[in-house]
């Protein structure tokens, strides 16, 4: 079942019913990227506004789906705030450039333009920035965007996607998609889509660069890793564990 709003397409993928956001994002693409740099900026930084006005209601699924502190929850949603102003402001400054010619009487010019709707995957740790780093970074760009949160936290990226519709986003520009993730990810099959973007696991990574490969389609991917952290000497020891989170586990060294 495809419902569609002013400015966000939500779907239940099913047998049969898994393509009406791919329609949505082209038809959205189409629109949003004949807006003005100015003008997106201006819807996007009215919905960072609504963010950061509902912070507070939107923390609280976002505690009930992730088991966060309700306090780094509210954090969370602040930064989701945050970055979509920076995505908008970095929308404005997508600046080509002139490129000396080799010819007399040529003027050579390059031009940044959005690449067409976007296909991304989002992880269920971050359930606010992660998902709004995919949202607002294609938005910026110009470009219309699949997103399908973690199954374990879909309430959060639809409180945010909530906040660009009341801020005025047209329909089919942002489609929140739901279902089993190999089902979905067969978005990537069809050549409308032309960027996907995925926080996962390597071997997941590995399995949708394959499949977006036939299409021929840019990739960017934040994979799994143990995020290591190197200290040097004179660093303060004490100060480290403060810095890090809890999954970083110390490994010590006596090697280069």
């Amino acid at each position: 079942m495809l419902r569609e709003g002013r400015g966000i397409a939500c779907a239940a993928c099913h047998a049969g019913r898994s393509r009406p956001a791919l329609a949505a994002s082209l038809k959205g693409f189409k629109l949003w990227k004949t807006m003005t740099a100015m003008q997106r900026w201006a819807i996007m930084d009215k919905a960072a506004g609504l963010i950061e006005q509902r912070k507070e209601t939107i923390a609280r699924p976002l505690t009930m789906e992730n088991g966060k502190a309700l306090a780094g929850a509210t954090g969370e949603v602040q930064f989701a705030a945050v970055a979509t102003r920076w995505y908008a402001e970095e929308g404005k400054r997508a600046y080509g450039r002139i490129v000396p010619a080799w010819l007399p009487g040529v003027r050579q010019m390059v031009f940044k333009e959005p690449v067409r709707p976007v296909v991304a995957f989002a992880a269920w740790k971050f359930p606010a920035s992660n998902v709004i780093r995919k949202i607002s970074g294609a938005l910026g760009a110009g470009c219309s965007i699949i997103l399908k949160p973690a199954e374990e936290t879909p309430g959060t990226a639809v409180a945010i996607a909530r906040c660009f519709q009341d801020a005025g986003l047209p329909a089919g520009v942002l489609n929140i998609v739901f279902g089993e993730p190999a089902r979905i990810s067969s978005y990537l099959d069809s050549p409308i889509p032309k960027k996907a973007s995925l926080t996962s696991s390597t071997a997941v990574g590995k399995l949708l660069q394959k499949q977006a490969a036939d299409t021929l389609k840019r990739c960017t991917m934040e994979l799994g890793g143990h995020a290591p952290v190197i200290v040097y000497e004179d660093a303060s020891r004490a100060a480290v564990p403060r810095s890090q989170s809890p999954r970083h586990r110390p490994h010590h060294s006596s090697g280069a």
